[in-house]
């Protein structure tokens, strides 16, 4: 799974908040939110190279010698841009100890190994050839969804501290009209 985030300190409590006092707000500052994180969707989509990516990368998972193994999986272009997924709020991973604002995710394998192919090995065997296809072909690691996320960033970011601003002014106020302070 290939994630690309943005993270803003402090949203969490204020959301949390929010979500507890004033749920239409919340579904609002969430809708704007997703509405940014939307063209960033369309951009990763749309980084997504048609056809082959690399010549020789297989349109077919390669059989595996291990019984139950999946083999190598193949790109396939419209698997690739139809899993990228627009987030907005909730944990992340397993450890579930950050909270997600925005996020782009794909789920599709071909579509993660054409995005991060080379993060963090340069390959062992056969791997190496690909590697050096991909990174000649395509650029480092990283190639769709942190480009993505980066080029709407500063509005996404906007969207999130208008958002706050407004939860911020509306928790004041119900707090002041619950306590009269």
């Amino acid at each position: 799974m290939t994630t690309a985030t943005i993270v803003i300190e402090g949203v969490e409590r204020t959301t949390k908040a929010l979500k507890k006092y004033d749920a239409v707000m919340y579904k609002e500052f969430v809708a704007e939110v997703k509405t940014e994180v939307e063209k960033a969707k369309a951009l990763a989509k749309s980084s997504y190279v048609s056809g082959r990516a690399i010549k020789g990368w297989n349109n077919k998972p390669t059989i595996s010698p291990i019984k139950g193994a999946r083999g190598f999986p193949n790109y396939d272009y419209g698997k690739a841009r139809s899993g990228v997924k627009a987030i907005v709020g909730g944990k992340t991973g397993k450890s579930r100890k950050t909270w997600r604002i925005a996020a782009l995710q794909t789920k599709d394998p071909g579509g993660i190994i054409y995005d991060m192919a080379g993060s963090k090995t340069d390959g062992t065997g056969s791997g190496v050839t690909f590697i050096a296809k991909m990174r000649s072909n395509y650029g480092q690691a990283s190639r769709v969804m942190w480009p993505a996320m980066n080029a709407f960033r500063p509005t996404i970011v906007e969207s999130i501290n208008k958002g706050m601003r407004k939860a911020t002014t509306t928790l004041e106020t119900m707090m002041f009209r619950d306590t009269g302070r």
